[in-house]
């Protein structure tokens, strides 16, 4: 009887882990590797790190330009500028011709162009703005009465991100731009023309 029960249990053994290895279950005392691309839902992938986006602080390249100690230096514009170039440069010049204000005063800035001076900007055209300049006729001086104060209007200009360079009339006629050393120049003035008169940037207020 026993026999028969110990061949019974054999039997019974075998078919077991036939069936088992049919079903595709690993043998006891092994282990298996799944296959990552028959999990669903993406289970086994790794979490991504979370992305922060940081927003670096921006300057704005836009200047207005004074005169301090005998040469030009830039402070940035205490308005709010928008619109497109034609309203940003008539923006700073608005400014500009109102002159430093009691503590950019006080800090050695003032203007060479003269108080009754009106200086707009009429058109921006492939990076060429055009600019009318006309006076008072009881001013007393010129309007731009030399370099220093073109330079302060062709610097303040050409800072709006897109124009590079400035054609100046009186709104009948074209003028010549007086250029440092003396020159008298028809074309079209840039910042570039009025560096020698720029003074080195320090701590000036804003």
């Amino acid at each position: 009887m026993i026999p028969r029960l110990r061949r019974l249990g054999l039997l019974l053994g075998v078919a077991t882990a036939v069936i088992l290895a049919g079903c595709g279950a690993p043998p006891a005392g092994t282990t298996s590797r799944l296959d990552p691309n028959s999990v669903p839902y993406g289970l086994l992938d790794k979490p991504k790190p979370t992305q922060q986006t940081v927003t670096a602080p921006t300057s704005l390249p836009q200047r207005i330009w004074f005169v301090r100690s005998g040469r030009l230096a830039a402070l940035t514009p205490t308005g709010t500028l928008s619109g497109g170039q034609t309203q940003q440069a008539n923006a700073l010049l608005v400014e500009l011709l109102n002159g430093p204000n009691e503590a950019q005063h006080n800090e050695g800035y003032e203007s060479a162009l003269s108080t009754g001076v009106t200086v707009t900007v009429r058109e921006v055209e492939s990076g060429t703005a055009r600019l009318q300049i006309r006076e008072r006729r009881d001013a007393g001086r010129p309007a731009a009465d030399g370099p220093l104060a073109v330079g302060q209007i062709v610097l303040t200009v050409t800072s709006v991100p897109g124009i590079d360079s400035v054609l100046l009339d009186d709104g009948t006629r074209a003028l010549q731009a007086p250029l440092p050393g003396g020159a008298l120049a028809s074309r079209a003035v840039n910042a570039q023309d009025y560096t020698p008169l720029i003074t080195v940037p320090d701590s000036a207020p804003s």
